[in-house]
């Protein structure tokens, strides 16, 4: 737990530092603490923009265009990224097969979820976790 809570720490280190040149009132730094809230609270149901746009009462293209501002990163990537992140997390430190973390991730179909984290850290959640724990499988030969 302790990777996945240091990851989220300097995510939002990161965040903070380009935040923290704009006044801490400032409505798209607002915006994005709201934003970052919904997120944390709605990841595994929800990867959809339009669903943070809704929750948060703004025109999408308005909520993108702060979290751009803010963060240089869009809504999705964002959302992507928190919902990687989860998914990382649950395979270097759970038991839980890859379809329940694709499940627990929010993703329904495991072939898309595997292909969609593949993408995201460059090799499939079976790899990623091997490599997380030092696991080398040998083939018999």
């Amino acid at each position: 737990h302790l990777l996945g809570v240091l990851l989220a720490w300097v995510e939002r280190w990161y965040e903070a530092t380009r935040t923290g040149a704009r006044e801490a009132d400032d409505a798209e730094v607002q915006l994005h603490r709201r934003f970052t809230a919904t997120l944390e609270r709605d990841f595994a149901r929800h990867h959809d923009a339009a669903h943070y746009a809704d929750a948060l009462r703004v025109p999408a293209a308005a909520l993108s265009r702060a979290l751009v501002e803010v963060t240089g990163r869009t809504t999705k990537e964002l959302i992507l990224d928190r919902v990687m992140l989860e998914a990382a997390r649950l395979l270097r430190f759970t038991d839980l097969t890859v379809g329940q973390v694709a499940h627990r991730a929010g993703f329904e179909d495991q072939p898309y979820f595997s292909r969609a984290f593949k993408r995201h850290w460059g090799e499939g959640p079976q790899a990623y976790r091997d490599r997380a724990r030092g696991e080398v499988h040998r083939s018999a030969g």
